[in-house]
């Protein structure tokens, strides 16, 4: 059991450790954003990265791996996603967010995408909720939703929010910094690809959690 937590943690901190460091190269190094923005601003993109990698791959993970694998990474990708909405609330301006605003407003697709953003972290909620209680509880989420039909919503929410957060910087990559695709195209990807996938599986090993 201890090895397998230490495969775990040492996944989760890959994907931390390396979402952080493309977030640094990106915006910090080729962007030349403030070094002073790093703690806050540069982070919360890393965390939002993270969340939607590990959550991914617990979504996508070989049968070998096991339930508590699942867990473990989900739970870990909800609390960088939730980390990931505090901070974004928490410097939600034009300052650093100019486009989603318009005239010091949010605009139609800034809403949009902070609604998509609550409603998959409500959703994922749900998830987490339904993983770990006891199988009384489980027994009688099912008879009102599955978790592969909670897992799909929750993706599509996701990739609704990257789509409209990101979707004015995606069709120039002449001005991306440094060539790098912004971290909200990796993650409609990623979420993108993984609905899809999630979608081709048996319905008997979808429903595996």
């Amino acid at each position: 059991m201890k090895s397998f937590q230490n495969r775990d943690t040492f996944i989760i901190t890959v994907v931390i450790l390396l979402s952080w460091i493309y977030a640094l190269v990106r915006y910090n190094i080729f962007k030349h954003v403030d070094f002073a923005h790093l703690p806050l601003y540069v982070t919360n993109k890393s965390f939002a990265l993270s969340a939607v990698i590990l959550i991914c791959i617990s979504t996508l993970k070989n049968e070998k791996f096991g339930r508590d694998f699942s867990i473990y990474l989900n739970t870990a990708g909800y609390l960088l996603g939730l980390t990931h909405l505090l901070i974004s609330t928490t410097i939600l301006n034009p300052t650093y967010f100019p486009d989603l605003f318009a005239k010091e407003k949010l605009s139609v697709l800034g809403e949009m995408g902070l609604l998509f953003g609550i409603f998959t972290f409500i959703i994922f909620t749900f998830l987490i909720i339904f993983s770990v209680t006891r199988d009384y509880y489980r027994n009688l989420f099912k008879q009102i939703f599955t978790i592969n039909f909670l897992n799909l919503v929750a993706l599509t929410f996701l990739s609704a929010h990257a789509l409209l957060i990101g979707i004015k910087n995606w069709p120039a990559p002449q001005t991306w910094p440094g060539f790098l695709p912004p971290i909200s195209l990796l993650g409609f990807i990623a979420s993108s690809i993984t609905i899809l996938k999630r979608l081709s599986l048996p319905a008997q090993k979808s429903e595996e959690y």
